[in-house]
């Protein structure tokens, strides 16, 4: 048995999640010989800490942006004692956990989410711990929950991202800039006239509207945005995630205002997001960083939506400055901005040129291969459920 890769990560949105995935993936492809292994961290935690600390995120996103975007900016200088007392509780919430993972400890942990950085820096803190901890930063701002003493290698999705990172650990800590790691399928999808056939698009430009694996905001004032406008023909694709009421919304609009001119398919959560980027010409979509850095390692020119959260906000800002998308103050606004980049491929094939510039295609696979010359030869464990 070869050596053993724990990737971490906690379901609060689908973002880490889909991180957690991507690393495991290419770790699979490119140390096919080491074990490789999965974990929500949360799953192991009691359901009221579990469901307060899932809902209450996604409540905010969903009805008090303003609010998360205050939350953020408070919170991104933690003071000492917070640190510590986060700790104290979060270290009684996993001890069990912790106590296994200790027992029987991998050959490295990789973590895409904070919360399991917070609890072995602190565990850390209480002495040498078996294994080396990597922190995968899943947006473009290395926010302070993100930086934890004691952690040996952090990798950050662009080189302002590291210098802010350098900044706050004095050095004390490896940085790689490798991108955010999205799924290999994203390298390896079909051509989009392939895809459009097999799933009965029509040949003509297709613009896909996202709103995050959770369906955070309303679609629908994006899609009204597209009713009698004058050009050529379009393909909409809306996905509202795991929203059962935005789907219905969706749906009823579809059902109202498709058209010879106006093909509308909609969807709710999907596992092909791959696909349905590939085969699109522009991509509208909130901030977030896996749904932005999936897009852009495609070359897709992006429209972003109005930020909730200050880490979208700050994804929004690199995106447009990097000239890979142009930032929508509106959702009204979505329509007519997407008419005026059909109407100059100039502009549009330059956005797209931008946009895999910023999106590191193959990032995962970076970083598997990173791991494959650190892993130690022959050094088997227990591989950990998935």
């Amino acid at each position: 048995m070869g050596p053993s890769v724990l990737v971490l990560e906690a379901s609060v949105g689908s973002g880490h999640t889909r991180a957690a995935e991507a690393i495991a993936a290419a770790l699979e492809i490119e140390t096919p010989e080491s074990v490789v292994g999965t974990k929500d961290i949360l799953e192991e935690a009691g359901w009221i800490y579990r469901a307060v600390y899932r809902s209450f995120y996604v409540s905010l996103a969903r009805h008090a942006p303003i609010l998360l975007d205050g939350l953020y900016t408070l919170s991104d200088s933690l003071p000492l004692w917070c640190r510590t007392f986060l700790f104290f509780l979060d270290r009684r919430e996993f001890s069990d956990y912790l106590e296994g993972l200790l027992d029987c400890p991998p050959d490295l942990v990789i973590c895409t989410h904070f919360l399991p950085l917070e609890i072995l820096s602190g565990l850390r803190r209480k002495g040498p711990l078996p294994f080396p901890v990597w922190g995968v930063v899943t947006d473009v701002h290395p926010h302070a929950l993100w930086i934890y003493p004691g952690i040996d290698r952090y990798v950050v999705p662009t080189s302002r991202s590291a210098s802010e990172l350098l900044s706050r650990t004095e050095g004390m800590t490896e940085i790689d800039v490798l991108g955010i790691p999205v799924h290999p399928e994203f390298e390896t999808a079909r051509s989009s006239g392939d895809l459009k056939s097999e799933w009965g698009v029509p040949f003509r430009p297709t613009i896909l509207i996202l709103s995050g694996g959770q369906g955070v905001g309303s679609l629908v004032p994006v899609l009204d945005s597209f009713r009698e406008q004058g050009g050529e023909a379009l393909n909409i694709v809306a996905v509202a995630g795991k929203n059962k009421r935005l789907l219905e919304q969706c749906l009823r609009w579809a059902r109202d205002h498709e058209s010879a001119g106006l093909w509308i398919h909609v969807l709710g959560f999907v596992g092909n997001i791959h696909e349905w980027m590939t085969l699109s010409d522009v991509v509208i979509t909130k901030p977030g960083g896996l749904s932005v850095f999936e897009s852009l390692s495609l070359g897709k020119p992006l429209l972003l939506l109005p930020p909730r959260g200050g880490q979208e906000r700050l994804n929004r800002d690199t995106v447009v400055q990097s000239g890979a998308g142009v930032a929508l103050r509106h959702p009204e606004q979505a329509g007519p901005v997407v008419r005026r980049l059909l109407g100059n491929r100039t502009e549009l094939e330059r956005m797209s040129e931008n946009s895999k510039r910023l999106g590191k295609p193959g990032a995962a696979r970076t970083l598997a291969r990173l791991v494959a010359d650190v892993l130690p030869a022959g050094a088997g464990r227990k591989k950990e459920e998935k």
